[in-house]
């Protein structure tokens, strides 16, 4: 049986006769009907019949138990076997179990019906047990137990249960064929004669039959004048939507967009003329959708992707107010080109129009403005950095004028108005910002023109500037010396330009300078003196030191032992380096009048080295330290040079003990 959505469902895709349906409804309500009185007859009986053998389980336990007692006081087990047998052959009892004290029966029905003796106890497993027992004038016997086997009186019940099954389904068979007879001649054949009016009505919009000539019972007749009346009503509407279809063509045929109409099986109904005419493919090419996919999504994963984008697009529609705004794709043509599209369209309920706009050249219009846009923005963006930058600097220019160290002002060309000041100037002439501005330069230095007349004419390209030094009058009266370096900026063609001067104080400057001058003057007068304190010390030192040079050279000239000659010797050498060392305090003299001169004489270094060692062998004797020369073999010995010099050099070279003096 179909359930609800199920049974509308197939009435939607299946024409079904209304009398089948009728008398269907019927039936399932009788059957239904039926199936509820039957389910209680059914276990109201089953439920007496149960009970009825329960009774006669209970009532035949207790006659039992009642017969066989007298037998089982009197040991009679003849009869009690009897008594036992005899209550088996009632069907509905499996087994007796009877214990006493002395013995125990256990007797069973077989399948046959016929009772026989166990020597083991039987199943009693799903069966019914009733337990007495057994007593006699008060004295108890044993216990008796009666199985009942309800097999029977189930197999009666399901009979039973078969019988009422089968009694509903003839009825059902039996109402059925009744209620579709009676149906058929009184409602579906005067149905059948409305519809076949209503279709002539529709398809011709006349009938040669009229439906006054057809008899109806009941409600029926006046259904059928509604008939008539709506019938009629349809035809015509009918014929108006046939002349809306034609124009709704026309539209689509005419319309500027290509236009694709498709129903829900994929079917495409609908390709206008400029749908051919853009993309080249025919309805031919294009039976469904499938097809157009296969065209125009050459790329199998960018097919993939493209049917995502329309699907999803549907599915939002079908749940929003069907507007499908599915997105830009780029489609194939039939001459192989590629164009870029961008589909909409609407979703009905059961077909999907899709409107496919060609925006190849829009979009190739907005990527040249796009590149266009980029530049300027580059464009832009670069002179905006540029004029940040510029303004920064023009901050930092500023602030670093303002708080320069050095005084800086701008004064006009002609009136010598002061136009600027910084910091560093308000603290140099002692007036305030404001007191400044507007004054004229000369108020300040009077020696200073607001004119050319002090910037000499630049050369080559060069800055007009000009450097002066001269007194400005502070505000607090009194004079500071200072020195200017002015200016000229180019003036423009309407304005007479300006003088951009910084001004440094110098007045430590020109103390110095007279420190100086004064200092310089001192140092000659020292020199003078110097030179003339050393002329006259050279002269009283030389005397003797002339007279020991010549008594030990008139020593030397007499006959000596070689340790006398040696030590005579080097008191001469040491004597001429003396002499030497007296010239060279008198040389210190030329050295600062200009008049040292080196001599260039051939001379031995050998001898150099020889009187050096003598001048200090004596020293380096007493205080046990070894004098050597280490010369390099590569140095010549005899070489042209100034020895007086060079010996004045060496000398000064002395180092602590162990020294090496090395010529190189």
């Amino acid at each position: 049986m179909l359930n609800g959505p199920a049974a509308i469902t197939w009435l939607r895709h299946r024409r079904v006769s209304v009398a089948v349906v009728l008398v269907l409804t019927i039936v399932c309500i009788v059957t239904l009907l039926l199936a509820v009185v039957g389910t209680l007859a059914y276990h109201y009986y089953s439920d007496e019949r149960r009970q009825a053998f329960a009774d006669r389980h209970i009532l035949a336990t207790d006659q039992l138990s009642f017969a066989l007692a007298p037998s089982v006081w009197n040991l009679e087990y003849d009869q009690i076997e009897q008594l036992i047998y005899s209550r088996l052959r009632d069907p509905d009892m499996f087994g007796i179990v009877l214990e006493l004290d002395t013995r125990k029966f256990i007797v069973v029905r077989d399948d046959n019906g016929v009772p026989r003796s166990l020597a083991s106890p039987y199943s009693t497993t799903q069966l019914p047990a009733q337990s007495r027992t057994l007593t006699f004038e008060g004295e108890r016997l044993g216990n008796l137990t009666l199985h009942a086997s309800p097999r029977q009186m189930e197999s009666e019940i399901a009979h039973t249960r078969l019988y009422m099954v089968a009694f509903a389904l003839v009825l059902d068979v039996v109402l059925i064929l009744s209620l579709y007879i009676v149906v058929k001649h009184l409602i579906i054949r005067p149905l059948r004669q409305v519809e076949r009016y209503a279709d002539e009505i529709s398809s011709t919009g006349d009938s040669a039959m009229g439906l006054g000539d057809l008899r109806f019972i009941g409600e029926l007749d006046g259904l059928k004048h509604s008939i008539d009346q709506m019938v009629r009503k349809l035809a015509a509407h009918n014929r108006e939507l046939i002349r809306i279809n034609s124009r709704f063509e026309q539209v689509i045929e005419q319309f500027p967009l290509p236009i694709r109409i498709a129903d829900d099986s994929g079917q495409i109904l609908v390709l206008n003329k400029h749908f051919t005419s853009t993309f080249g493919y025919t309805k031919d090419q294009l039976p469904d959708m499938q097809a157009w996919y296969g065209h125009a999504y050459p790329d199998e994963s960018y097919r993939r992707e493209a049917l995502d984008a329309w699907h999803q697009a549907v599915a939002e529609a079908s749940r929003r107010d069907g507007r499908i705004k599915a997105g830009i794709f780029y489609i194939t043509c039939s001459n192989g080109t590629v164009r870029t599209v961008d589909i909409a369209g609407v979703k009905f309920e059961s077909i999907t129009i899709g409107v496919l706009q060609d925006i190849t050249e829009r979009v190739r219009a907005e990527e040249e403005l796009a590149r266009y846009r980029e530049h300027l923005e580059e464009l832009v963006q670069s002179r905006t950095e540029e004029l940040a930058a510029t303004y920064r600097r023009l901050e930092e220019t500023q602030f670093a004028m303002d708080h320069a160290g050095i005084a800086i002002q701008w004064y006009e060309a002609g009136s010598g108005r002061i136009s600027y000041v910084n910091d560093h100037a308000c603290r140099l002439y002692g007036y305030s910002r404001e007191q400044l501005l507007g004054r004229t330069i000369t108020e300040l230095a009077p020696c200073l023109k607001p004119d050319e007349s002090d910037i000499p004419v630049a050369n080559d390209n060069a800055a007009r500037h000009a450097r002066l030094e001269t007194t400005v009058l502070r505000g607090d009266g009194t004079l500071l010396p200072v020195e200017f370096v002015i200016y000229r900026q180019d003036a423009e063609a309407t304005q007479s330009g300006n003088f951009i001067s910084f001004a440094s104080d110098i007045s430590q400057r020109k103390e110095a300078e007279q420190a100086l001058i004064t200092a310089r003057i001192n140092a000659e007068d020292a020199a003078m003196a110097r030179s003339q304190f050393l002329a006259n010390m050279s002269h009283e030192i030389r005397t003797p030191m002339n007279a020991i040079i010549g008594m030990t050279q008139l020593a030397l000239q007499t006959e000596l032992e070689p340790r006398q000659r040696n030590f005579v010797r080097k008191a001469n050498a040491a004597a001429l380096s003396l002499l030497g060392i007296i010239n060279d305090i008198l040389d210190f003299s030329k050295v600062e009048s200009g008049n040292l001169k080196v001599e260039a004489i051939d001379f031995d270094l050998d001898k150099v080295l020889d009187d050096l060692g003598s001048l200090l062998g004596l020293k380096a004797e007493e205080k046990s330290i070894e004098l050597l020369f280490d010369i390099a073999p590569d140095v010549p010995r005899n070489i042209v040079g100034d020895p007086l010099r060079l010996t004045q050099v060496l000398i000064n070279r002395k180092r602590p003990p162990n020294t090496v003096f090395p010529f190189a």
